[in-house]
């Protein structure tokens, strides 16, 4: 399965079908805003996989409308170029909002060992406390001085949510 996170800053994991990760795409800008559909299309190619989970991103309450349409401007252009991206070999895709997977990652991240749980409110520090937790590794690999990578975590996070009874302590 191929996770995709289309924020500003996303990118995309590949796990095989046992669940076990096998490589990620960093998104890079190409020009002001779009990111390289040709490599991002060649790394899909790689991949061989037809199952496809990304991340929809929807318009947030209550912001301006100059914040509304650099958003949607940014996140758009990227969501568009990977749906370009998957149409053009043929990948269908099952979407997700944030909030669906994140209150998903806030359910495992409470049912976490309290060594592993983190004492900060915001998503992006809970999704990176369960990603540390479950994907070690992974996550020292693309740790940029002390925080991990957002995309990873995001991705991770995306998956955690997909297949929430395998990571959920009974």
């Amino acid at each position: 399965m191929i996770v995709i996170d289309t924020g500003t800053k996303g990118g995309a994991i590949h796990f095989t079908s046992d669940g076990q990760f096998r490589d990620f795409f960093k998104f890079e800008k190409c020009g002001e805003v779009f990111l390289n559909m040709f490599d991002f299309h060649d790394w899909l190619c790689e991949c061989n996989d037809n199952e496809v989970l990304i991340e929809r991103i929807p318009a947030m309450p209550k912001q301006s409308v100059v914040s509304t349409s650099i958003q949607f401007f940014h996140v758009g252009s990227i969501y568009t170029t990977v749906l370009i991206a998957l149409d053009a070999i043929g990948l269908e895709l099952k979407d997700v909002y944030p909030r669906t997977w994140s209150s998903g990652v806030s359910r495992v991240h409470n049912e976490l060992p309290d060594h592993a749980r983190t004492n900060k409110d915001k998503m992006k520090y809970i999704t990176e406390a369960v990603a540390k937790y479950y994907f070690p590794e992974l996550c020292k690999k693309y740790t940029k001085r002390t925080r991990v990578d957002d995309a990873l975590t995001d991705c991770l996070g995306i998956w955690i949510w997909y297949n929430i009874n395998d990571y959920l302590i009974d």
